[in-house]
């Protein structure tokens, strides 16, 4: 009676496994939609620096899509400020 029990849980435990394999596989393996790809449309300054220095973009350009990526720009950092608090000695 016990070895049957415990083969059965085995068998149970290896099904289960290889299920979550498949699974996983499968997952990844599957076609995205579009809307589960997060694309960015923006340009960092340094990207339209380097397509400045490679002739790509011209001065005025350049000056151009920076004053936009800026005016787009958040003005906190995200995940709120950065570094330490600045302890005052006391008085």
């Amino acid at each position: 009676m016990f070895f049957s029990t415990s083969i059965l849980l085995t068998a149970v435990f290896c099904a289960f496994l290889i299920l979550i394999v498949v699974a996983r596989t499968l997952r990844r393996l599957r076609p995205r939609k579009l809307s589960d790809i997060q694309l960015q449309a923006d340009f960092s300054i340094e990207e339209l620096h380097k397509l400045h220095l490679a002739g790509d973009l011209s001065a005025e350009e350049f000056e151009r899509a920076k004053e936009s990526v800026l005016k787009r720009a958040p003005d906190k950092p995200p995940g709120g400020a950065r570094g330490f608090a600045v302890v005052q000695k006391p008085e």
